[in-house]
């Protein structure tokens, strides 16, 4: 029997948790990743604003691995053989599976924008965005003018990428005189969060003296910044993209059944709808049932579900469907050791909640980077 995990996501970190407390004899688990350090998502916008150290974010996923008794492969995959029931990639040789499950995560979808491709940041990945704003850090310090950074986006990435940007920035020595805005194209920040901590974001934007462009839609990216679809401009010396997500550009050379934005179609069991033995959860699905936030929080649960079905199907087990839960946790960080929680209808803002987070994100990598 033959598990091959490509990309290691926090479903699949919840996988490899799972199979290390309930191993399978005589499984061959294989785990696919372009990187053995994991950053844990929910901590990312703390590690930018300078509250935590690159350990404290990242998961060594060589030694989840050795825990679940997985062999793993640093590298990229790039074709799916459904009739070989084989993986392959740049320097990786065809990899057989039984069973195969996908959680490679999701990237910003750039085509819309004319030179958003070649201009800017993307914020996802994220392991390609922190080394690429540790070399913008540095272009702030040795700049004497004045230095404008505009995030594209006006979801809750885009809000606390931006803010913990705005902490950190407060703490560099720099000579030149910064400035931030915050482009979405809808009517306010966080429109999926109710009226009242949108407000808030509001008021916390221009507390920081962050300006706020609603209702606008940038159409081109170019080296002096944004030109916006109704011929208005936005200069910029650096913008970052924290847009819509997109399912990996290379799913679409394969067979696996897939939505118009790249993500993977599946069942009520996390299973391929195209391909029974193939699963896939986090960011990267189109959940046949409803539509999912591409959040962390969904990506651990899903995780969890996705973990019990393949310990199940490989043993010929029924397979239990995944019930989404109504409500869930969705903590926002402010940059400054404030967080705004939300949950339904309840909410609530200030340091302790901030700190609170900090205790759940912590306990959760700790548990993750356990030693034998």
């Amino acid at each position: 029997m033959r598990l091959v995990l490509v990309g290691a996501g926090h479903s699949h970190l919840m996988v490899l948790q799972y199979f290390s407390q309930k191993p399978i004899a005589g499984l061959q688990l294989t785990v696919i990743s372009h990187s053995n350090y994991i950053p844990y998502s929910g901590m990312i916008p703390g590690l930018i604003a300078g509250h935590y150290s690159w350990q404290q974010c990242h998961i060594h996923l060589a030694n989840l691995c050795h825990r679940a008794q997985a062999k793993l492969i640093i590298g990229d995959i790039d074709y799916i053989d459904s009739a070989e029931h084989s993986v392959s990639g740049p320097g990786i040789p065809p990899i057989a599976y039984d069973w195969l499950s996908l959680n490679t995560g999701s990237k910003n979808q750039l085509d819309a924008i004319a030179g958003a491709s070649d201009q800017g940041l993307a914020s996802k990945p994220i392991e390609q965005f922190l080394p690429a704003w540790q070399q913008k850090i540095t272009e702030i310090q040795h700049c004497r003018n004045s230095y404008k950074i505009a995030v594209v986006g006006g979801g809750a990435a885009s809000v606390e990428l931006l803010l913990a940007i705005q902490q950190r920035l407060q703490t560099l020595p720099k000579q030149a005189t910064i400035s931030l805005s915050l482009v979405t194209a809808a009517k306010n920040p966080l429109p999926q969060y109710n009226p009242a901590n949108s407000q808030l974001i509001k008021k916390e934007l221009q507390r920081h003296t962050i300006k706020l462009y609603v209702n606008s839609c940038a159409s081109k990216a170019h080296h002096y910044g944004l030109d916006l679809a109704d011929g208005s401009s936005i200069a910029a010396n650096c913008v970052i993209w924290a847009t819509q997500a997109g399912g990996p550009l290379w799913l679409k050379n394969t067979t696996v059944n897939c939505d118009e934005q790249g993500f993977v179609h599946v069942n009520q069991f996390l299973q391929s709808s195209s391909h029974p033995n193939v699963f896939a959860a986090g960011d990267m699905i189109h959940f046949s049932e409803q539509a999912l936030p591409k959040s962390g929080v969904y990506a651990v649960r899903t995780g969890q579900a996705l973990a019990k079905n393949l310990h199940r199907v490989i043993r010929n087990k029924a397979l239990t469907p995944y019930q989404p839960q109504r409500y869930f946790l969705n903590i926002l960080s402010l940059g400054n050791k404030r967080a705004l929680a939300q949950w339904g209808i309840f909410s609530a803002a200030g340091s302790w909640v901030w700190y609170w987070k900090s205790w759940l994100d912590r306990r959760f990598v700790n548990k993750l980077n356990k030693k034998d």
